[in-house]
């Protein structure tokens, strides 16, 4: 999880215009520092990473540890989550 979270905390934060930014930074961290580390968890819990529904939980568990361990994520969280509120109401 550190070197997870030493990437996301290099982050331009400025930059992020969107939750796809977000997103987007997210993933490069999982690609660059984090992809062997990822591999190496994965197989350690035994999962099948051509299975599409363990992939999925397998990054919901990441997703939750980074929340609770990593505050430059909880960073990233703020900002997505402010920005889904300055979003217009649709109305009916």
């Amino acid at each position: 999880m550190d070197t997870l979270c030493s990437c996301v905390g290099k982050v331009d934060t400025t930059a992020i215009k969107s939750i796809n930014d977000i997103s987007t930074a997210v993933m490069s961290c999982f690609m660059t520092d984090g992809m062997s580390l990822f591999v190496e968890y994965a197989g350690a819990k035994g999962l099948d990473m051509n299975d599409e529904e363990s992939g999925k939980k397998f990054g919901e568990e990441i997703g939750r540890a980074l929340a609770i361990e990593c505050p430059n994520f909880r960073k990233l969280i703020m900002k997505a989550m402010s920005m889904d509120e300055e979003k217009p109401k649709k109305s009916d």
